[in-house]
């Protein structure tokens, strides 16, 4: 991502200018360190983990049938290739 990097602008109303709008850039976002990232990354991975735990089995059953009948179609249509 360097000089390269498009940049995008937004058109807000504005009565100063002499068609009625005025372009705006976006700032770009601070840069983070590696860590930060790393950091982030691992909350949402735990997130997701505890989300999964707390499955309901209801909810937990039919996505494994689901997964299951997916499955066995990919099967049927790699069998039919």
């Amino acid at each position: 991502m360097g000089s390269n990097m498009i940049r995008y602008c937004s058109i807000i109303p504005t009565e100063a200018s002499t068609d009625g709008y005025k372009s705006t850039k976006i700032a770009p976002r601070p840069k983070r360190t590696k860590a930060e990232i790393e950091k982030e990354f691992n909350e949402v991975q735990e997130q997701v983990t505890a989300a999964h735990e707390t499955l309901d089995p209801k909810v937990e059953e039919v996505r494994k049938v689901r997964e299951t009948e997916t499955r066995a179609a990919v099967e049927d249509f790699r069998w039919t290739l």
